[in-house]
């Protein structure tokens, strides 16, 4: 009989200690995916123009990223790029596709994601160098959110589609950005907590959950963010002997 009682007592704690731990973690409701608000968020916050490009004193930056794998061929040589390590090679791609005479190209299509986590679909030389074009208009119009950074690194607990889960570790926005633009729809993952920000008041944060990370780059977006049409707005102000405060 004492042990009957004995093993329930031990069932019982097992049990309460399940529950205690799916309850700190917040369970599936901390789980993002491609298409989450926050996921969306967190792309126009380690958004760097440069990643995909030119340098910050250089004009017509890529305001895009190539997608990888991807495949470029160069003197009739395929490489396949894979990982971020290598994206120096997609850069030196994108910088030729507007020359003639070199012999590097894309084996298309090709998908990009733009700053906004939107994406499409390249098919030709042509439709790439048509999206290129836009670039340099389109550089004041950027969805970046520039006033709040996260402290790196960061630990991901990343699942894929077979439901197999691996601990990712980011260390700066580049990798951040590239990370969050490769996720398939049917990947997910979970950001551990607590983590460190500074917000769009320069204040140092910690943050331990989804929404409180959410709520505090949304405050960043209504100080700093930049939104379509937000340049031609500035221009009319001016135009009117008025003026907006730039947030930086």
């Amino acid at each position: 009989m004492k042990k009957f009682i004995l093993s329930v007592a031990v069932l019982t704690m097992i049990i309460l200690t399940t529950n205690s731990c799916q309850n700190d973690d917040g369970g599936s409701s901390q789980a993002l995916t491609k298409t989450s608000p926050l996921t969306n968020l967190l792309l126009r916050v380690t958004h760097n123009p440069t990643l995909a490009g030119k340098s910050e004193n250089e004009t017509n930056e890529f305001c895009f990223t190539v997608n990888l794998p991807v495949t470029i061929e160069n003197n009739g040589q395929s490489v396949t790029v894979t990982s971020q390590d290598d994206y120096a090679t997609v850069q030196n791609a994108l910088h030729q596709c507007d020359d003639d005479s070199t012999s590097v190209s894309f084996v298309f299509p090709i998908n990009i994601t733009f700053a906004d986590g939107t994406t499409q679909t390249i098919n030709s030389t042509e439709g790439l160098q048509q999206v290129l074009d836009t670039c340099s208009d389109e550089d004041e119009d950027e969805d970046d959110i520039e006033c709040l950074n996260i402290h790196y690194p960061i630990n991901i607990t990343y699942t894929d589609a077979n439901n197999l889960s691996t601990v990712v570790i980011l260390n700066t926005d580049d990798e951040a950005y590239a990370f969050l633009t490769n996720l398939e729809a049917t990947n997910s993952i979970v950001i551990s907590y607590p983590l460190t920000i500074t917000d769009a008041t320069g204040t140092t944060v910690i943050v331990n959950n989804n929404d409180d990370l959410q709520t505090a780059i949304e405050e960043a977006d209504s100080e700093c963010g930049h939104h379509d049409g937000d340049h031609n707005d500035d221009d009319e102000n001016n135009d009117n002997g008025g003026g907006k405060m730039s947030h930086h």
